[in-house]
């Protein structure tokens, strides 16, 4: 009866749906509220270990929902939300043991009623509880509408009240599946205020779940929805409903960053977003077995809880079908055939094509889908999560039904004329491909909302394909070849879909048959060792591209192991000992992992090799931390038995990365720098013994307070780093040289990589300029970073390469490919990187097909391991095979597959909204959905009809359009500029608000003054005033520096503003118009320069060079002088040529006048080019020429000493203070220091005083020391030291003292006898000359026979340096004379320890010395080797106290034919440079190109300023590659060989001026005509490169067997012998000795032809002793030679030295061969 509530129930056999319906009354009176419902009481019904299962009563009435509210164990607040129909509900996630109080809310309409609560405690736990929490989103299903009871009642209703005469219309409201059908009323109330959203903070963080909590401080929304990225970078949505402030978002990852944007949903707006920033929590969580175990009992039983040792099988998803589908929900349920997942996940697109996302609990079979739009299509997808993995999907489509309500209920009329219905055109197959068709369809009236286009696929099931409303074209892919398909397409317009058109296609038949799917045989493990398992496996049909072995180590960590396509056995490396390992293989088909196929194994027992004579294993001892500071701890160890090769100290810094610093293993003790103060280290020092790692021993320290530094009057200067250079290259270490041209460092940091790329550090001491780097792998490619520590800074890099020389002790094992990878793809390239793991190879081949499926080959030089494929198709997917060549053989391929990226696709514009209007401005919001434009561009009238354009940057998706007019309507059109091209627009309608009535309208205010406050090159920041009122807002408007009207808006609180994006150095006009109601006003003005983008000072009066002359000339030197008239100079160059042409620089500062040019030829003219460098520029040259004379003797160097420095006991810390300093004992060159300190202790101290070139030297000594010996001085010259002492971070002092050093009383020559005129058998008093000095006498005297070995020098030598103490001698090679004069004993020191012994020359090479020593007595903390290099430059060589033997470098030699002289510098004074202002840049002029030739172009280019150090140019060959081609610094002219006739070129020339590369200039020329056709257009060698023209010898480019992908860069001589003749080739070549010389020296080839060429590593013919071992070269060997010219020089005994036997024989090694190739033309 009317006025009564009808309850209706239908129990099914499971759920229960409950429906309230109220029928109102027909009386106009005011309705009967349903009466409010109470809830009854909260139990506790069920609990475990984790979880709670909570039940209530509802006594009265019915709730919308419920919401259960706890505090975790870690206190965070949780919310439940539980659906109206339920009285039961499961809180998972708890600890065991633990009280939580649980308080249960019910939700009607707006109110939230309650709580009822209850306490409840946990279960014990089974296990260890889990230290993550996780969340489980119980979701209740298969909720029926009762359709017929709907009907029947509203028709009922109805008819009712037509039969009263009524009019009513009837609402609807549903809210989780409640009805309720009232009366309209007929006056309605003022809509609700829009309402305002909050802030979105993250409350509660796990590593897999964010709490997220807002507020809404006005209104209420329908919805909210939170949007987010996922790890790999998909966006997903999470719907939660109006009433929610919080919601935990799951499945997400530790330890990573995420932004989360929430929406509120009102009416059909979409407001916000406000969001927030989170970072998941470290992943420290372990799979919990409690909960596991708990949910098996529940719901399986006890039977399946049953402890196995094997881990749980990976549970599989069964089939997903919808059970039960409504207009607006879908039912889903899904099987588990095989094991448990922890959740599940259903993701769907909704009508609008918006990705959501809904979670639910591993337990549940089944979920209800609820906010669905009726008539659409769905396809759902379900994905199982087992622990970290997401398995999956499975997938089912659904329509939801027609919308019941909307056939019963009339039509709500519009106040406005709805917009005409949109009409579809036509609908053609434009495009068609084997696999996909493209669609066009036209629209002649009116705009539709979407399109979908409607299809059946090859199976017959039908597809949907939703299509945004503006696109007019769409590509349907996914097809089956030759297959017809039917396609319609609807349009939908509101909640209407019309339509459809329709359209037949067949897809076109593919070109070639696909291969069917290969299948995987069977997997087994062949060959087991305790550290390695052998797989092996079949492929009964088919061919993988490659294979993926997986597998977990021993410390549980999955392992993925590559294995190439053709293989059918891998071993697995690195396994322990006794354990099982469960092997899957999986095949690699395209883009589909097919497999796996499965084995076990269990890797043998560890079994002890017994040797002979095993050396005993060494033995770590104690680590201790023997000093501390706030940023450095000092690590001391023993080690009681053995020795070890090296140690490594590990340990993590302040931020929790892991270091590892490398020790020598002669070290017992190590400096950690660069740690933080106040912080807990520990650290683990491990032996390295053979391969193996013994240890750690381990110990831990906390780093002293930080303490604040008190400033210095003079704080030092910022050091700089000069160069780092590799002096000395051993096939397994390299030494590092670097200079420090302003201030000390604290102490320097080498890195580089390893060989098997880890990163390596090698920490050096601040006083030190030299490094050997040990332990490196030979021929190989390593790249050296040098930093500087200076303070708290670390400074640099400085970087060099360097590669390892070739390994002599064992032929090198065959290199190893590791893994290829596409690292960075772009639509035309990929660029590929590999590893080495193991060994080096000649070079590399990458081979594909390109999209036309033509095999391409890019060969890549051996020492790369990267390299970019250029040309490639978009979109297109490739097969990369890459080959290493080893000789003559080719190993691999390693393969990887890449798909190029599309074309950058069209940007689209989304939606175009109004969020905020006032009477005079409308603020509009818009959306991208795809692609980024470059600017915007909003249109619109004003209200006087005129229109307005009003920019936006590319990346506002806001703006607020200023100045309307009251209560007027606007349209506002949004265009998206994307390069050229302007796309849109997009639109919408506006009212601005109607303006509020005052009684007393403001007065208007006033502009006072705009100024221009601070102006950058690319900015103007602008100031003004108002002087009277207030203005509602501001426009700023200006011309950019195209000349485009740019328009600025500014806000009316603000009085200042910056206009960025200006170009520097332009004048620019700034109008500003305030905005005022309806009016505006103004505009002021003021104009603006921008500044320059780099100011320089007036640079000082240029200095200029006056004449250069020849001062004094020897036969091998050459002293010049010059003058400076006018200003001053930085620094000069000087500039000659050797015999051999080649260019040599030779630097001397700014204030010498005068140098003397060593390492000349006797007889032989020279010219000398001196250069001033002045800032940055180069002037000159000033020139001269000079002929050396006759050769003589020459002095050579002095000798070297070693230095020791004492450590005295450790005083107590207390404030220390310098005492008095000393010079207690002088030498000609060294001076030992001694001082005090009276009071406390010092960290350490520095000696510094200044050389006899005038430079600073720095001396650091320990703060143990009380004394030093200041080595490397110069005789007869007056020194000051001074002496710092270092306390933390303060430097005290100095104390000072000066002193004299003796006069010099040695010196050593080295004559060659020929030039002397004297025979090989005078003594020494005859061939020497006479001695200098009081003292001095020839002790002795070494002579080698004119054709003798190097047996005598070595047998002299060893007698020699058997009577030698405290000397030094050189000896080198034979033809020579060594005479020595006698050194001056030193005073004797009283005996102290330790002591030093000998030190003798044991290796000499043409350009370094080895030296050792000994220590008869105690040990030393260092060394210091000193010795001035060819410029007189004093150098310094620092060695651990470990060792007892260095390798002095970079010794200058001289080498005459068969004559060899050591020669040592002149010692020159000279005063220290002072800095001069920089020079300024220099500045190209114009290239062209002069000379054109059908494959060459001549460049010509001007310097009008300045000068710089060298070019580069740069084009791109006729196969597309880059090529580069460097020029010197003075060159003006260039000619570019090898190109290819008719064909255009652009040449790009950079000037290099220091580290800066200016330019390019650039300039295009096209490659002449053959007149007639060349007659090798790819020519194969010189001879045939001659025959297309004569020309001079030079560089040429040639093609490897004709073939124009194989270009090859020669040098062909075109003089010698006819020309013709190839000389020197890059690249790689594969010879065989088919070549003849008939010359007058005679045949010696002959006999070799067909021979393989064999080197000592690689003998083609396995000789028990190869000829390369035998005769000491690398040549076509047969049995053995009767050419040789790859032997050693200088060999004339047993056939290995450079023989050409039909001339010389055997036992003459000739001086100079050069080898030319040409084929044999008749």
């Amino acid at each position: 009866e009317p006025g009564q509530d009808l309850w209706i129930v239908v129990w099914g056999d499971v759920y229960a749906l409950r429906c309230a319906l109220r029928i109102a009354a027909p009386s106009p009176t005011e309705e009967e509220p349903p009466s409010q419902p109470r809830l009854g009481e909260l139990t506790a019904s069920h609990i475990t270990p984790d979880s709670v299962q909570l039940e209530w009563s509802v006594p009265e009435g019915t709730f919308d929902s419920f919401t259960v509210q706890y505090k975790d164990a870690q206190g965070q607040p949780q919310v439940l939300p539980v659906e109206g129909g339920s009285r039961t509900v499961t809180v998972p996630g708890l600890l065991p043991s633990r009280q939580y109080k649980f308080n249960l809310y019910g939700m009607w309409g707006r109110k939230r009623l309650g709580p009822i609560s209850t306490d409840a405690v946990t279960g014990e736990g089974c296990c260890i509880p889990c230290p993550c929490p996780f969340c489980v989103v119980s979701l209740e299903s298969g909720r029926n509408l009762v359709k017929s009871c709907v009907n029947k009642l509203t028709k009922k209703r109805s008819n009712e009240m037509r039969e009263e005469g009524k009019e009513g219309q009837t609402n609807v409201y549903a809210l989780h599946f409640n009805l309720c059908f009232t009366d309209a009323v007929e006056v309605e109330e003022e809509p609700p205020s829009e309402p305002h959203m909050g802030e979105l903070v993250a409350s509660h963080i796990t590593p897999n779940s964010i709490q997220l909590e807002w507020s809404i401080p006005e209104g209420t929304f329908d919805s909210f929805t939170v949007q987010y990225e996922d790890v790999q970078g998909q966006t997903q949505v999470l719907p939660v409903d109006g009433g929610s402030r919080t919601v935990t978002v799951p499945g997400l990852s530790p330890s990573h960053r995420y932004k989360f944007n929430l929406y509120g949903l009102w009416g059909r707006k979409h407001l916000g977003p406000i969001s927030t920033d989170a970072v998941t929590g470290e992943d420290c969580c372990m799979p919990c077995p409690c909960s596991l175990q708990s949910f098996v009992l529940e719901h399986f039983g006890t039977a399946a809880v049953e402890t196995e040792k094997e881990p749980p099988s990976e549970p599989r998803l069964g089939d997903l079908v919808a059970s039960h589908i409504t207009p607006n929900s879908v039912q889903l349920e899904w099987s588990i055939p095989e094991g448990t997942f922890d959740s599940f996940t259903v993701q769907y697109k909704d009508a609008q094509g918006q990705p959501q996302v809904l979670p639910v609990d591993g337990g549940s079979r089944t979920v209800t889908v609820p906010g669905l739009s009726p008539s659409h299509r769905y396809k759902f997808n379900l994905y199982g999560m087992w622990g970290q993995k997401p398995l999956g999907p499975i997938s089912t489509d659904a329509i939801t039904g027609e919308d019941e309500i909307e056939k019963i209920m009339p039509a709500v009329e519009t106040e406005k004329e709805p917009p005409s219905e949109p009409r579809l055109g036509d609908l053609v197959a434009s495009h068609i491909t084997p696999n996909s068709v493209q669609l066009e369809w036209s629209i002649p009236e009116g705009t539709f909302d979407s399109f979908t286009v409607q299809y059946k696929d090859a199976q017959g099931q039908p597809q949907v394909l939703p299509v945004d409303g503006g696109s007019r074209t769409v590509t349907v892919p996914g097809l089956s070849p030759s297959h017809r398909y039917k396609f319609n397409l609807y349009g939908m317009w509101g909640q209407k879909r019309l339509g459809p058109v329709s359209t037949d296609a067949v897809t076109v038949e593919p070109e070639t048959q696909p291969p069917s799917m290969p299948r995987l045989g069977e997997l087994t493990a062949s060959h087991v060792t305790p550290d390695s398992v052998q797989l092996e496996w079949s492929i009964p049909e088919g061919t993988f591209d490659s294979f993926t072995v997986q597998y977990k180590d021993a410390q549980g960590q999955p392992q993925v192991l590559p294995v190439d396509g053709d293989s059918r056995t891998v071993t697995v490396p690195g396994l322990s000992p006794s354990r099982r390992y469960k092997f899957n293989l999986y095949g690699m088909w395209g883009r589909k992992r097919l497999g796996p196929i499965s084995t076990d194994a269990v890797t043998g027992e560890a079994a002890v090799v017994l040797e002979k004579e095993p050396p005993s294993e060494p033995h770590l001892g104690e680590l201790t931390a023997s000093h501390i500071t706030p940023d450095s701890v000092q690590l001391e160890w023993s080690v009681p038995e053995g020795t070890f090769d090296s140690f490594v100290v590990q340990y993590k810094d302040a931020q929790g990365h892991p270091q590892a610093l490398p020790v020598d293993g002669g070290s017992r003790t190590v400096t950690v720098p660069g740690l933080s103060p106040s912080q807990r280290y520990k650290f683990n020092l491990y032996g390295m013994w053979g391969r193996k790692r013994l240890g750690p021993v381990s110990t831990a320290a906390v780093t002293g307070e930080g303490s604040a530094v008190e400033p210095e009057k003079e704080p030092p200067p910022k050091p700089h780093l000069g160069d780092l250079t590799a002096s000395h290259i051993t096939p397994d270490s390299v030494q590092l040289e670097w200079s420090v041209p302003e201030g000390t460092f604290d102490s320097f940091m080498v890195q580089y990589k390893d060989a098997q790329g880890q990163p390596q550090a090698l920490p050096v001491d601040g006083g030190s300029r030299t490094v050997t780097v040990p332990g490196l792998s030979p021929s190989r490619r390593y790249k050296f970073n040098l930093y500087g520590m200076w303070g708290r800074k670390r400074l640099g890099p400085i970087s060099t390469d360097a590669v390892t020389g070739e390994g002599l002790c064992e032929p090198p094992s065959e290199p190893h490919l590791g893994d290829l990878t596409a690292s960075h793809i772009t639509p035309d390239s990929v660029q590929l990187e590999w590893s080495v793991p193991k060994g080096t190879f000649d070079s590399f081949v990458v081979q594909y097909k390109d999209s036309q499926g033509q095999p391409q080959v890019l060969p890549v030089d051996g020492g790369s391991h990267t390299v970019t494929v250029p040309g490639l198709s978009p979109s297109h997917r490739y097969k990369f095979n890459l080959y290493g060549m080893w000789g003559r053989k080719r190993l691999g391929p390693v393969s990887t597959d890449a798909i190029t990226e599309e074309l950058p696709s069209e940007p689209r514009l989304g939606e175009l909204t109004v969020s905020h209007v006032t009477p005079d401005s409308i603020q509009l919001e818009w959306s991208i959905p795809e692609g980024t434009f470059d600017s915007f561009m909003v249109q619109y009238m004003d209200a006087q009809g005129q229109p307005q354009v009003l920019p936006t940057d590319s990346e506002s998706r806001t703006v607020t359009v200023p100045g309307l007019s009251p209560s007027h309507p606007y349209k506002f059109n949004l265009y998206g500029m994307w390069g050229q091209k302007r796309l849109g627009p997009i639109s919408i309608d506006a009212v601005t608000a109607p303006s509020p009535t005052e009684e007393e309208p403001p007065s208007q205010p006033r502009l006072g003054e705009l100024t221009a406050s601070h102006i950058t090159p690319d900015s103007v920041q602008l100031e003004w005033s108002i002087p009277e009122g207030t203005f509602d807002s501001f426009t700023v408007q200006y011309k950019d520096a195209q000349g485009q009207p740019q328009v600025l808006p500014v806000d009316g609180g603000s009085h200042t503003v910056t206009v960025p994006g200006l170009s520097p150095s332009r004048r620019y006009k700034f109008n500003l118009y305030g905005m005022w109601g309806r009016k505006r006003l103004g505009p002021i003005s003021t104009d603006a320069v921008t500044g320059e983008i780099k100011t320089e000072e007036e640079p000082p009066s240029q200095p200029r060079l006056g004449e250069l002359t020849v001062s004094h000339v020897t036969p091998s030197s050459v002293q010049l002088e010059w003058s400076v008239p006018e200003g001053t100079f930085d620094s000069f160059t000087l500039q000659y040529r050797d015999v051999q042409g080649q260019p040599h620089a030779l630097r001397v500062d700014g204030d010498s006048r005068t140098v003397t040019v060593p390492g000349l030829l006797p007889s032989h003219r020279y010219k000398f080019n001196l250069y001033g460098m002045w800032g940055r520029k180069r002037l000159g040259p000033i020139s001269t020429d000079a002929v050396t004379g006759m050769f003589w003797c020459m002095p050579l160097m002095h000798p070297l000493h070693a230095l020791a420095l004492e450590q005295s006991e450790v005083e107590p810390p207390s404030q220390p203070y310098l005492g008095e300093l000393t010079a207690s004992h002088v030498t000609r060159d060294s001076v030992q220091l001694e001082w005090s300190v009276p009071e406390g202790k010092f960290d350490s101290f520095k000696v510094q005083y200044m050389d006899a070139q005038g430079q600073l030297q720095v001396l650091p000594v320990d703060g143990g020391s009380r004394t030093v010996t200041v080595p490397g001085l110069s005789p007869s010259q007056r020194y000051k030291f001074n002496l710092y002492g270092m306390w933390g971070q303060k430097r005290l002092g100095p104390v000072s003292t000066d002193a004299v050093t003796g006069e010099s009383s040695c010196m050593l020559y080295l004559c060659h006898l020929q030039a002397l005129g004297l025979d090989q058998g005078l003594n020494q008093d005859r061939i020497c000359p006479e001695p200098l000095g009081p003292s001095g006498k020839w002790e002795h005297l070494l002579v080698a026979e004119q054709d003798g070995g190097l047996e005598g020098w070595e047998y002299a030598m060893d007698g020699w340096m058997d009577g030698w103490k405290n000397r030094l001698g050189y000896i080198y090679r034979r033809h020579c004379a060594l005479c020595v004069a006698a050194v001056d004993e030193l005073e004797k020191e009283p005996a102290t320890e330790p002591r030093l012994g000998d030190l003798t020359a044991s290796h000499v090479t043409p350009d370094s010395v080895q030296l050792e020593w000994s220590v008869p007595e105690g040990t030393f903390d260092s060394f210091v080797v000193q010795y001035r290099d060819t410029q007189d430059q004093l150098q310094v060589l620092p060695v651990d106290g470990g060792s007892h033997t260095v390798t002095v470098p970079r010794l200058w030699i001289v080498v005459w034919g068969d004559v060899y002289a050591l020669r040592c510098a002149l010692h020159i004074a000279a005063p220290s440079p002072t800095e001069e202002e920089p020079p300024s840049q220099p500045r190209l002029g114009e290239l062209t190109a002069s000379h054109i030739t059908p494959d060459s172009v001549q460049l010509e280019w001007s310097v009008p300023e300045g000068t710089f150090d060298s070019f580069t140019v740069q084009y791109k060959d006729a196969q597309g590659q880059p090529q580069v081609l460097p020029v010197d610094g003075d060159s003006r002219t260039v000619t570019v060989p090898g190109l290819s006739p008719s064909r255009r070129y652009k040449f790009n020339l950079y000037g290099m001026w220091g580290r800066k590369r200016l330019g390019p200039i650039s300039t295009d020329a096209v490659t002449g005509e053959s007149g007639s056709p060349l007659l090798h257009p790819y020519p194969r060698d010189c001879i045939e490169e001659q025959l297309n023209g004569p020309r001079p010898s030079r560089e040429a480019l040639i093609f490897l067997g004709g073939d124009r992908q194989r270009p090859l860069r020669v040098f062909c001589d075109m003089e010698t012998d006819g020309g013709g003749w190839l000389v020197r080739a890059g690249g790689q070549w594969s010879l065989e000795g088919n070549c003849a010389n008939l010359g007058p020296a005679g045949d010696a080839m002959s006999y070799h032809a067909g021979s393989p060429f064999s080197t000592r590593d690689r003998d083609p013919r396995r000789r028990p002793r190869p000829c390369a071992v035998a005769y000491t070269g690398a040549w076509w060997y047969r049995n053995c030679h009767y050419a040789n010219l790859n032997g050693r020089y200088g060999t004339p005994y047993d056939h290995q030295g450079i023989n050409w036997f039909p001339w010389k024989g055997f036992e003459f090694s000739i001086p100079f061969t050069e080898m030319k190739l040409r084929p044999q033309h008749d």
